[in-house]
């Protein structure tokens, strides 16, 4: 589970409402970026959603222009990404680790993924966020 202390600047990613990008404020991290969607991957996405979505946190951001979105910042929202992701993949691995129950999927099913996420910043589809890596449950966050 992420320890966070708040969300800031939520914006809808996409003209269908589908997802939702936000800042978490957590305290062990800092600052990090997170999209949140109804059936997020992870156990606390679905929840920060559906508080983003109820006005909990302000006022939701109309969708960036993806006309006007420079190649640099979509590089640099892809870094926040990866960022965001390997922490959740580092978590998941300490918990198979700690023979924990709610670890999800495989550990090395969350190895792999953390391989990937580092490789993706020099992958020639980067940084097209559709072609992201998986995670392990299947799903694109």
């Amino acid at each position: 589970m992420m320890n966070y202390t708040n969300v800031l600047t939520p914006q809808w990613t996409n003209a269908d409402h589908t997802a939702v990008n936000v800042v978490l404020v957590t305290e062990a991290l800092g600052d990090i970026p997170f999209t949140a969607t109804p059936n997020d991957s992870t156990s606390y996405g679905p929840e920060i959603y559906e508080r983003v979505v109820a006005g909990e946190f302000g006022e939701i951001a109309a969708p960036p222009s993806e006309a006007n979105t420079s190649p640099e910042a979509k590089a640099r929202i892809e870094q926040l990404w990866v960022k965001e992701q390997l922490a959740q993949a580092e978590q998941e691995i300490c918990k198979h680790e700690d023979q924990d129950p709610q670890a999800s999927f495989t550990e090395q099913a969350w190895r792999t993924y953390r391989v990937e996420l580092r490789a993706w910043p020099r992958s020639e589809l980067f940084p097209n966020a559709e072609d992201r890596p998986t995670a392990p449950d299947g799903q694109q966050p």
